[in-house]
């Protein structure tokens, strides 16, 4: 693309390169505006030339006449076409000047406005609604920046089905660590996948078009769009030398109709189906063509280079064929060449064969290829995220069931209010129980352990300046819904919930459960009694966790499983009648109550 602005962001913050960046595309982007305004008017210029210069100076129908005309008139289909590629340009420009915008504002929290990924929100997933991964202010909505429905949906996949073998997360850290530094790949690859404007239906076109029926198409259909073309091309040569009347050639016109006409169902149902392609295709074919081109380092990288390539094709070629071929085809649709270009050659005959080629070629994997570009944009994202966050750190494994963290954190609590904590779960300790008072920050800390769990199984940086932890399957309760659909109360849902995560337990699945105050829906001694027994029972099955509660009486089972059960816990301080929270986590059983207080300073009490 022109003006391929961009300053060198090694040395630089990241602020500060987005906004540097944004200056420089701002300004490409004017300069382009204003080269296409005088573009405007010279064509028009041109144009009128053409249509007034040879009609005053020279007499009709000569060649100076034709000269006259004719010159301006392809000068004119060049400065169309030029155009053309100055409105590409200013696209691109904008789509650039667009991404280092909405890095400047995640930088300062302001995402709001962004996909949030909501389509992808279930209640029954095992961790997702309850870590707030899609919807309003969320995870997804704090990362994505994808550009191909395909990348929207991979990153959803990876944000929940986080990857529990420790080689595959190295290898995934290593692609995100790459892309992290390949800001200017990155930032391309979302302006010309921005340019796509992709829907889904789209996407499930162009996955599905190597399955597209054309079995009408045979040997026949092959022979007669070689013979008929020939044919033409031979009577009117004979036609030009006076040979053979005029009039054979416009025999030969309706006979071409006719057959065309024969194949005219078929054909349009088969146009129906590629229509509106052809111009993503050729957006996509510089996709692939930049990933093609990348100058890639880490081996897992290169290999999705190699996986774009079959024989000596390139899927960014055999894609800009298919979408020539797709664009030659909508020919058809213009009232005065369509049925000429029929007529005389056999156009859709023609085409069809080239697409019939294209599509049923052991050259062509649409899939596959889509993949590679869907998996980049996806760890795009991963990447871009961890760009910003230069405090971050990519996590180390340990060897057994562990989480270690040192100034763990939110990451979407802005740096200057967030409060890291150390965290630790030994393989020796099974369960830490979390207590405190209301608002002190037992929630908030719960969904800080599981959003970077999630991150970690993903590939990408985590919260912490040093994270170790054995990758396992991550299941939470931490917000249950009743249902008036399924007449389930509240209380039921959740111990559906409880009995799912027992059962996956049960089934030898290894697995770090998150619990925010179990049992909530019943009465006080009821509620105490069974979160014992659920915890003795967690313990007994060997599962490794946290549970966050408000009864202080969980917190006397440290005494009873000392090598099992750690206390820690969130304190509230109350100073000259206002409670000042610190967020900080601490060894032992809370203190602190405020319920009261709280009640009684809202004048409820």
């Amino acid at each position: 693309m022109e003006g391929d602005a961009g300053v060198k962001q090694r040395n630089l913050e990241p602020g500060k390169t987005y906004s540097a960046n944004r200056a420089e595309w701002s300004l490409t982007l004017q300069k382009l505006k204003t080269r296409s305004k005088l573009l405007g008017w010279l064509r028009l210029t041109i144009f009128l030339v053409a249509f007034t210069i040879p009609f005053i100076f020279f007499e009709l129908f000569t060649l100076p006449f034709f000269v006259a005309f004719f010159t301006p008139l392809i000068l004119f289909a060049w400065l169309v076409k030029y155009a053309g590629k100055i409105g590409e340009d200013i696209r691109y420009a904008s789509q650039m000047v667009e991404i280092n915008t909405i890095e400047i504002d995640v930088l300062n929290y302001n995402f709001e406005h962004l996909p949030d990924g909501d389509e992808f929100i279930d209640p029954q997933h095992d961790f997702a609604h309850d870590l707030d991964i899609f919807g309003k202010g969320s995870l997804f909505q704090f990362i994505n920046r994808t550009a191909t429905r395909g990348g929207f949906e991979s990153l959803a996949k990876k944000l929940t089905n986080p990857v529990r073998e420790k080689g595959l997360i190295k290898n995934l850290q290593k692609l995100v660590e790459e892309l992290s530094g390949r800001l200017k790949f990155r930032h391309s690859f979302y302006a010309l996948g921005k340019m796509l404007n992709e829907d889904k239906q789209q996407k499930e076109s162009l996955e599905n078009i190597s399955k597209i029926d054309l079995a009408f198409f045979g040997v026949k259909e092959s022979l007669l769009s070689i013979v008929f073309p020939l044919i033409t091309l031979a009577i009117i040569l004979l036609v030009s030398i006076d040979f053979l009347p005029a009039k054979v050639l416009i025999y030969l016109f309706f006979i071409g109709l006719g057959l065309s006409g024969i194949y005219f169902k078929r054909v349009t149902k088969l146009h129906k189906q590629l229509s509106r392609l052809g111009d993503i295709l050729s957006g996509y074919s510089k996709l692939f063509h930049l990933v093609e081109s990348e100058k890639f380092e880490a081996e897992e990288l290169k290999s999705l280079q190699d996986r774009l390539r079959s024989g000596d094709s390139s899927a960014s070629g055999i894609i800009r064929k298919l979408s020539k071929n797709i664009n030659m085809l909508d020919q058809r649709l213009n009232m005065f060449l369509g049925p000429v270009l029929n007529g005389l050659f056999l156009w859709d005959i023609i085409v069809v064969k080239s697409l019939k080629k294209l599509l049923k070629s052991d050259d062509i994997n649409i899939l596959e290829w889509f993949s590679v570009m869907h998996e980049i944009d996806a760890l795009n994202s991963l990447a871009g995220f961890s760009y910003n966050n230069t405090e971050f750190v990519y996590p180390a494994f340990s060897e057994s069931g562990a989480v270690e963290a040192t100034d763990l954190g939110h990451p979407l609590i802005p740096g200057n209010e967030r409060v890291n904590n150390l965290f630790s779960i030994s393989d020796d300790t099974k369960i830490v129980i979390v207590t405190g008072a209301n608002m002190a920050g037992k929630s908030t800390f719960l969904r800080t352990v599981g959003v970077n769990l999630v991150l970690a199984g993903a590939g990408a940086k985590v919260c912490a300046s040093a994270f170790n932890y054995y990758p396992m399957r991550l299941v939470t309760s931490m917000r249950a819904i009743d249902s008036l659909y399924k007449h389930e109360s509240y209380f039921f849902s959740e111990l559906k919930r409880l009995k799912y995560i027992v059962d996956e337990i049960k089934s030898g699945e290894q697995l770090f459960f998150i619990l925010d105050e179990i049992l909530k829906g019943t009465n006080s001694h009821d509620k105490t009694k069974g979160s014992i027994a659920l915890t003795e029972q967690l313990l007994k099955l060997g599962a490794a966790g946290i549970i966050a509660t408000h009864d202080l009486e969980l917190g006397k089972l440290a005494e009873m499983y000392p090598d099992k059960i750690v206390n820690n816990c969130f304190e509230v301080e109350f100073n000259n009648g206002e409670l000042i929270f610190d967020y900080l986590l601490r060894n032992g059983v809370t203190t602190s109550h405020n319920a009261t207080y709280l009640m009684k300073n809202m004048g409820l009490i």
